[in-house]
Order: C-alpha cells, then sequence, then structure tokens
C-alpha cells in the first residue's frame, strides 16, 4: 500500500512512496510481517489484520486515548 504522505519525515529522503518506507525506517527494511508505518505511527489511521494484545506506555494519561482507539474497538476505514 502506499504511504500515508501526510506524516512528518523530517529531512529523510525516503527511498519509496510505499508504507515501509517511514523517518525512522527510509531504507524501507522489514522484519517478518511487520509494516513500519503501523509500527511507528499507532494507532495506524489504515485498517489492518492485527489485533492489540498490549501497549507499552511511560505517559499514563494516554492510556484512555489507547483503548479508544484500539482497533479492537475502533474500526478504520479507507475510501477507494
Amino acid at each position: 500500500r502506499d504511504r500515508n504522505k501526510g506524516l512528518f519525515t523530517a529531512s529523510q529522503k525516503l527511498k519509496g512512496d510505499a508504507a515501509k518506507y517511514t523517518r525512522q525506517n527510509p531504507n524501507g527494511n522489514r522484519y517478518g510481517l511487520e509494516c513500519p508505518e503501523e509500527r511507528d505511527y499507532y494507532p495506524y489511521w489504515h485498517p489492518t489484520p492485527w489485533r492489540d494484545i498490549a501497549v507499552l506506555t511511560d505517559t499514563i494519561e494516554r492510556c484512555a486515548y489507547y483503548q479508544t482507539q484500539s482497533q479492537n474497538v475502533a474500526g478504520k476505514g479507507v475510501c477507494q
């Protein structure tokens, strides 16, 4: 899938337009089935087959946000 071009890329020169190229991963390296854009920008904006089993944060104020925005409870959609 194409990457979300509205995401901040800093001064990185991404080597492609797929979701595997992010500012933290401009070369598009992948490990297993992960999608770097899904990993780096949680909660993800696009539907995904993955379900959350845990969210780790050091900011307890974000817990309510993560609980309401998880795809376990809030469906995400995309127009084509």
